[in-house]
């Protein structure tokens, strides 16, 4: 119990008198500390990670689409953004030529590609700005354009 003489303190002290030794049970601290951790880690909100949703198609089959209703990003190797291959000054010049077409034509595909050396960041910046043109219209429609294998040229070697 806290406050109780538990032996140990018989002795007197310089000034002549008795010695109270004091003992604190740190038991009951424990458990508030405890059930404190559990209230806000109950309570707490964890941030969920933001990622960029991509539906993938089901199958294997191309899909035709006219090229009036595509428009191209491309970002080259040098991290350099083309509408069309019309360069970009500025990305978020891209926002308002998509919200333009977006609105003209709401069977706009936008296709993105992206060379394998360019910046993941300029990737995400041209995607966010996609996003909030697609926020404006309503239109969400994008495609990835793959990279395609170069195959070397057969050839009879003599």
């Amino acid at each position: 119990m806290a406050g109780a003489n538990v032996g140990g303190g018989e002795g007197r002290s310089r000034t002549g008198r008795r010695r109270i030794s004091i003992h604190i049970d740190m038991t009951p601290m424990v458990d508030v500390i405890i059930l404190l951790l559990i209230f806000f880690f109950m309570t707490s909100q964890f941030k969920e990670p933001h990622g960029i949703e991509i539906t993938l198609p089901k199958t294997d089959v191309p899909v035709k689409i006219p090229e009036s209703n595509t428009v191209t990003l491309r970002v080259d190797e040098n991290n350099e953004v083309y509408f069309n291959e019309e360069p970009v000054e500025e990305i978020s010049k891209i926002r308002e030529y998509l919200i333009a077409r977006q609105t003209e034509n709401p069977n706009l595909v936008t296709i993105l590609d992206v060379h394998p050396s360019a910046k993941y960041k300029t990737m995400v910046d041209v995607l966010d700005e996609f996003k909030i043109a697609a926020d404006e219209t309503g239109v969400t429609k994008f495609s990835l354009a793959m990279k395609r294998e170069e195959t070397a040229p057969e050839g009879g070697g003599g």
